[in-house]
């Protein structure tokens, strides 16, 4: 009887299931029709480069050869690309694709769709097949570095049809496909030179369209080692790309809940390092190229998982109903921690509860038991006279973005 070991277990073969990305077959086929051809059935051209010479081919493909490949390959193909497929349901610019296929029975989709990118390590391209009118593409080692959204969304369209065997919404369907083979010397391949050149490729396709700048940052080395680490040391799906692990919810792999949230993990760290004020604040300028590294810590991570269990406890905790009435954020029992305070309890819990080694559960309700003490003691502190109102009251709106707010958290003196 063979035996696997639960590292590899996991690692190479739950995870990959779950992340769509367990196909890693380095040929792929595709067919052309003829019928539509005037004259050749490519563009052909040499591009030069300081160590490479970029072979481009421009094509038409029809879109149920890009769903067959999508519905086979998956994210494994999405690997340099900044995101991966974002559900259907959930996606505007999706629905809008789904549309254009499933709405129209002429060839409107190769005139609208922009298309997409492949970088491959060698192509060839043959009208000598058994099939009359019809062209192969092979490509070795293909990775889609833009239209990805295009071209899951057709993988996911392809999926439906080929479960009741009937594909005639792709018939006479055909997409703008660009292939780009990167080959060169042993000394230009050599130090990692292929694939900063397929990065760059891939930034350069995506700048043209919305990609936020933490999309881009998603193939960063240290997005590649916190997704490791969550994984590894306590079982949690790091999210550094949008819609990663869509396979997963989709075929009901992956609870959601198991699921770490990039933007909110920034926010998290933040707290867990007494930066409560900016946790509430826009992060796009974490997400800066050299930024990210400084905020997320691979070290840092148990002090992540502890925060984030403790930030879905608050707003859990915010959904129960009241004790008074209307009493939406139940201030009457906290003061403003559910409301304005949830990264300053984070961080509260993260750095003196936790230390004293009480579970989330147990941190939080030591900490909400006292809130209302610490923001009557940070009230009549002289630092925060900016923050009373003419009529009394306290400015908690502005305190909890203020400057003061993390010496606050770290000089109070109550027992959490």
């Amino acid at each position: 009887m063979d035996e696997f070991p639960h590292d590899r277990t996991y690692g190479e073969l739950l995870f990959p299931v779950i992340k769509g990305t367990y196909f890693t077959d380095p040929h792929l086929t595709i067919e052309i029709n003829l019928a539509n051809l005037r004259g050749a059935t490519h563009l052909d051209y040499d591009a030069k480069t300081a160590l490479f010479k970029p072979n481009i081919k421009l094509l038409f493909v029809p879109t149920v050869e890009i769903g067959r490949i999508m519905n086979t390959y998956k994210n494994s193909i999405l690997t340099f690309n900044p995101r991966s497929f974002l559900e259907l349901t959930k996606n505007p610019v999706n629905k809008e694709i789904e549309a254009s296929i499933r709405k129209t029975k002429t060839n409107e989709f190769a005139l609208f769709n922009n298309g997409i990118t492949i970088v491959t390590d060698s192509t060839s391209i043959s009208s000598d097949t058994a099939k009359q009118g019809t062209a192969q593409v092979v490509l070795r080692n293909p990775q889609l570095v833009n239209g990805g959204q295009t071209a899951h969304t057709l993988g996911r369209i392809y999926e439906q049809c080929n479960s009741v065997k009937d594909f005639a919404v792709f018939r006479g369907k055909e997409v703008l496909l660009k292939v780009i083979t990167v080959a060169g010397s042993q000394k230009s391949l050599e130090g990692g030179g292929r694939l900063r050149l397929i990065g760059d490729i891939s930034k350069a396709s995506n700048s043209q369209t919305k990609v936020e700048e933490s999309d881009r940052r998603s193939n960063d080395p240290i997005q590649l080692k916190l997704q490791e680490a969550f994984f590894e040391q306590f079982g949690l799906f790091y999210e550094r790309k949008l819609g990663e692990f869509s396979d997963g919810t989709h075929y009901g792999y992956l609870p959601s809940d198991l699921i770490v949230k990039r933007d909110r993990l920034v926010r998290v760290s933040l707290a867990c390092s007494y930066r409560a004020n900016q946790a509430r604040c826009s992060i796009s300028k974490f997400f800066e190229e050299d930024a990210l590294a400084k905020v997320l810590k691979v070290s840092e991570v148990a002090k992540y998982v502890f925060g984030y269990e403790v930030l879905d406890l608050l707003e859990r905790r915010r959904r129960v109903k009241p004790t008074v009435k209307g009493d939406r954020y139940h201030t009457k029992d906290f003061g403003q921690a559910l409301r304005y305070g949830q990264y300053a309890v984070v961080a509260v819990c993260v750095n003196r509860a936790r230390v004293k080694h009480k579970k989330p559960t147990e941190a939080l309700d030591a900490v909400l038991s006292q809130w209302q003490k610490f923001e009557a003691w940070a009230a009549k502190l002289a630092s925060n006279r900016a923050y009373k109102n003419d009529d009394g009251s306290f400015d908690h709106v502005n305190y909890y973005k203020g400057s003061t707010i993390n010496d606050d958290l770290q000089d109070c003196k109550l027992a959490f």
